[in-house]
């Protein structure tokens, strides 16, 4: 076979790998509380699956799923909560007869309540998928990686409000565009994770160098 039909191949491959956990994310995510659950899982997978190549689809995906259903579903329930909260402060807003101090306690409210929202949400669901932490030093790390890389977290919200958008106007494609938005976000995300456990290597102990995740 040649070289050029080998990268098709292995193209073709990758591309069915992604839409195959896309799919499993969807079916996973019907129970809304679970959708947390399933992407971790689907980030998971097409790291260790489609990047690096090991395991299968399944089995990666499942693992991961089960491994963290519990926090996956306490972090789908916070950002419901979360969003639910910013949502009743801008309906209150708009049917409210309001004057200039209002409407400034009001922006800065969303303001506070939206940007640790969006800034935490791109990096939680890789955090989760990756470490073994308790709920409240997750999101601490979460807004920690995105205040301290900041301007790759602007970008990644931006990648998020592409794919949200995509899915707004293309509905169908639910099952295809998680998949390459976690593919193409973890090209980043995963650099700074490996920076992060390299630079954190005493408090984490020993560290498999062997592992896939320490893969550059």
């Amino acid at each position: 076979m040649k070289p050029n039909e080998n990268l098709l191949v292995k193209i073709g491959n990758d591309i069915i790998d992604i839409l195959w956990a896309g799919i499993l994310w969807l079916i996973l995510s019907l129970p809304v509380v679970a959708i947390g659950s399933a992407s971790c899982a689907l980030y998971y997978t097409v790291v260790k699956v489609v990047r690096r190549k090991r395991e299968t689809v399944i089995r990666a995906f499942f693992c991961s799923f089960w491994q963290n259903l519990w926090q996956g579903i306490a972090v789908t329930f916070i950002y419901i909560v979360w969003t639910g909260m910013i949502i009743v402060i801008i309906r209150g807003y708009q049917k409210a007869a309001v004057d200039f101090l209002n409407d400034y306690v009001v922006m800065t409210l969303l303001v506070m309540m939206g940007v640790p929202l969006l800034f935490t949400i791109v990096y939680i669901i890789p955090i989760i998928s990756r470490f073994s932490l308790n709920l409240r030093r997750q999101f601490q790390l979460a807004l920690m990686l995105s205040i301290h890389h900041l301007p790759i977290t602007i970008y990644l919200v931006l990648l998020m409000g592409l794919a949200v958008l995509i899915l707004y106007r293309f509905t169908f494609w639910i099952f295809v565009v998680p998949g390459f938005f976690a593919l193409i976000s973890s090209f980043i995300i995963e650099r700074i994770l490996l920076d992060y456990i390299k630079k954190e290597r005493d408090r984490f102990g020993h560290i498999d160098e062997e592992a896939w995740y320490m893969e550059e």
